[in-house]
């Protein structure tokens, strides 16, 4: 005699193994099967069908999508040039104290081309990418939005504006801008700084310290589409560019965070490469926003702002003293009220009742 439970446990394993020897769509209905027995309840639960001709909302009910920020910057981009194609003008579109003693065209150089500009310090016919009457696209005076933020008694002596694009390279644009009259330079100024950061970094540890292998992997590529802040230009790049082209770089910059506060240095080469006695020339930029941007000054009023906090003892002994060469521009600086611009900025507050 055999019970009736193990006489049903003994015909479900014999089933089981049949339904197993049969293949996985005997297994898988047997399964179905014995669910619907032990869970009747929940009988009509399906799986999903899958639509494979899906073809989307329909554009009338399509609702908005959040734009990523490519887009954004491309059409940031958009606007501004169409902003810009009204009100430019032309003429003198940079700063410096060196004149030109080449010949100047109304073309702008390849992108090929301005990286060979300005290798031979000897040869003055390249000393033309410095010259103050290099033609290019540049802002009005009043279109600019960010005069505001510049110290109050600049604004009057600015003359020229150029508005690199806003696609991640805009440090670097500006630098190629400074250079050749054009901002599609800007890869061949990303591959010469980090070249000359690779080959000395001996002279520029003193600004990075250990940190300098990581900017060159920042400055070092060579794309041209929009790029991430991973790959932006940092302020002491500057220090990099200053000592390969030989240049005083002055920089005014406004920061909002933490807290809304202006900061402007002078930028000096932290070596003398080809053993000139001073900087060849004065480009400036304005640093906003994480934009950077050129300013044009008439070569002889050009506030310069004290050197940059790291340049005493970040520099080679082969430039001491340069500091004293634009000493006039310096005393212009002070004179005109500069000191007061590099306090953080203080709301008025009202007396205490």
């Amino acid at each position: 005699y055999v019970p009736q439970e193990e006489e049903a446990r003994s015909h479900l394993r014999e089933l089981v193994d049949e339904a197993v020897r049969r293949g996985p769509e005997a297994t898988k209905k047997a399964a179905k099967n014995v669910f619907r027995g032990l869970h009747p309840a929940e009988d009509n639960i399906h799986e999903p069908e899958v639509n494979e001709f899906r073809k989307g909302r329909p554009a009338k009910k399509s609702t908005g999508r959040m734009k990523g920020w490519w887009e954004k910057i491309l059409r940031g981009n958009k606007k501004s040039m169409k902003k810009k194609s009204g009100s430019t003008t032309s003429g003198s579109t940079k700063s410096t104290s060196t004149k030109s003693t080449g010949t100047q065209t109304d073309e702008y150089p390849s992108d090929d081309h301005a990286a060979e500009e300005c290798d031979d310090p000897e040869d003055n016919n390249k000393y033309n990418c410095f010259d103050t009457d290099i033609p290019g696209p540049s802002s009005a005076h009043s279109d600019y939005e960010h005069m505001e933020l510049l110290p109050v008694f600049i604004r009057p002596l600015v003359i020229a504006i150029h508005d690199p694009a806003p696609d991640g390279h805009c440090g670097f644009r500006a630098l190629s801008f400074a250079l050749y009259g054009t901002q599609e330079g800007f890869t061949g100024v990303r591959t010469r700084l980090a070249e000359e950061m690779r080959e000395h970094d001996w002279r520029y540890a003193p600004i990075y310290g250990e940190g300098i292998n990581d900017a060159i992997r920042r400055i070092d590529i060579t794309t041209t589409e929009p790029t991430t802040q991973h790959h932006w230009m940092m302020g002491v790049d500057l220090f990099v560019f200053a000592t390969l082209f030989n240049l005083a770089v002055v920089m005014y910059s406004h920061y909002f965070y933490p807290t809304p506060q202006s900061y402007n240095c002078t930028i000096l080469p932290v070596d003398n490469i080809y053993g000139e006695a001073h900087p060849r020339g004065v480009i400036v930029v304005h640093f906003v926003q994480n934009h950077w941007i050129n300013l044009s000054f008439p070569a002889d009023k050009i506030p310069m702002p004290p050197p940059h906090g790291m340049w005493p003892d970040g520099h080679q002994a082969s430039v001491d003293g340069w500091e004293t060469y634009f000493a006039p521009f310096s005393q212009m600086w002070f004179d005109l009220g500069g000191a007061a611009s590099n306090f953080p900025s203080r709301k008025k507050r009202g007396k205490k009742k």
